[in-house]
C-alpha cells in the first residue's frame, strides 16, 4: 500500500514539473528570449518612431566679402543642381561702449547736470532717443579699457556712470539651399567651393527665417 502511494505521489510531482515548463515554455514564447533579442526588437522599431530633427533646416552660404563672389558662387550651384535665393543676414560689425550718467528726477535735473559737466569741461551730450533717452553720454570708446579708464577717471572728479555696449549691425547677403537641395551640398561639394571662393562659410538656420535680400 505504501509503494502505491509513493507511486501516485511520484506522479503528480512529476506531472507538477510538466506542469511548470509548459508555461515558461508558453511565457516565453510571448517575449524575446535573450537581451538580443530585445534589442532586435528594439532595432526594428526605431526607424519608424524617428524623426529627422534637420528636416526644416535651411544651409546658409556665405561670409565673401566681394558680392560679386557671391553671384558667381549662386551661378555655381545652378549648375552642379542646386536652387538657392538670395536673403539678408543681420550681423554685428562692430561694438563700441558708451560711458553714461543716470540722474534723478525730470528733464529741468538732467539739463542742470549737463552744464555743469560742461562747464567742468568734461565732453558730454544728453541721449535724446532709444532705450537710453534721458541719460548722459559722456565718451564713446572702441575698447572697453578705455571706456574703464576714463571712467576712473571721471569718479575721482566726483562722478558717477556706467558703461553700455553698442553693437553696430551691418546687413550681409547669404545664400539659402532649402531642406529637400542642401542634402546634394555635402562635405565634398563644400571643399571644392571654398577652394574656389575662399572665406566662405556655411551654417544652418530654420527655413524662412531670414528675409529675401532687399526687402
Amino acid at each position: 500500500m505504501r509503494w502505491v502511494f509513493l507511486s501516485l505521489l511520484l506522479i503528480n510531482i512529476l506531472y507538477a514539473l510538466w506542469q511548470v515548463q509548459q508555461g515558461n515554455l508558453q511565457w516565453d514564447a510571448g517575449r524575446p528570449a535573450t537581451p538580443v533579442a530585445q534589442l532586435s526588437e528594439r532595432a526594428g522599431t526605431a526607424p519608424e518612431n524617428r524623426t529627422d530633427v534637420a528636416a526644416g533646416l535651411c544651409m546658409h552660404l556665405g561670409g565673401l566679402e566681394d558680392g560679386e563672389d557671391l553671384g558667381a558662387l549662386r551661378q555655381r550651384l545652378l549648375a552642379l543642381g542646386v536652387a538657392a535665393r538670395m536673403v539678408a543676414l543681420d550681423s554685428v560689425a562692430e561694438e563700441d561702449y558708451l560711458l553714461v550718467k543716470t540722474v534723478p528726477g525730470g528733464r529741468s535735473e538732467v539739463l542742470a547736470a549737463l552744464r555743469l559737466l560742461q562747464d567742468s569741461g568734461i565732453e558730454s551730450y544728453m541721449i535724446g532717443d532709444g532705450a537710453m533717452a534721458g541719460k548722459i553720454a559722456l565718451g564713446v570708446f572702441s575698447s572697453v579699457e578705455s571706456a574703464r579708464n576714463r571712467r576712473e577717471q571721471l569718479q575721482l572728479q566726483g562722478y558717477d556712470s556706467e558703461i553700455e555696449q553698442l553693437e553696430r549691425y551691418v546687413t550681409q547677403v547669404w545664400l539659402e539651399v532649402d531642406s529637400e537641395a542642401r542634402r546634394l551640398v555635402d562635405a565634398n561639394m563644400l571643399q571644392r567651393l571654398r577652394d574656389v571662393f575662399p572665406g566662405l562659410v556655411h551654417h544652418y538656420r530654420p527655413c524662412g527665417s531670414l528675409p529675401p535680400a532687399g526687402v
